[in-house]
């Protein structure tokens, strides 16, 4: 999966032992920011600058939206599309793998981002 590429070049292209941890900080933050993320339009535009802030979590943010298995799946599509709609041009490397992976989102909440994301395209 082209995510999991990019993924792994971010943490290979920025990886030293020094900063290991910053991006593993990053993570765990954009995860709990997630699940936090409610469904007013403040608590999503917060989660989304946090993403529009450092474009090196975008990748991470995708992957959430795109794995079924990840229990808030809806919310980070929330923030999503908030995202795309602030910078559309950052889905172009990943759009083989988005379009792979709308068959697997099942959730109604993801459904209606992903949806959009989609005719937007």
């Amino acid at each position: 999966m082209q995510i999991f590429k990019t993924i792994y070049k971010l943490s290979v292209k920025y990886f030293t032992f020094k900063n290991y941890y910053t991006i593993r900080a990053m993570n765990r933050a954009l995860k709990l920011q997630i699940e936090q993320t409610t469904a007013l339009r403040a608590s999503r535009e917060a989660t989304a600058r946090l993403v529009l802030l450092d474009s090196h979590l975008f990748p991470i943010l995708l992957h959430f939206s795109l794995n079924s298995n990840y229990p808030h799946q809806h919310q980070a599509c929330w923030v999503l599309e908030w995202v795309y709609d602030e910078q559309p041009n950052w889905f172009e490397p990943h759009l083989p793998d988005f379009f792979s992976a709308l068959d697997q989102i099942s959730h109604p909440g993801a459904l209606r981002s992903i949806s959009r994301i989609s005719m937007l395209l």
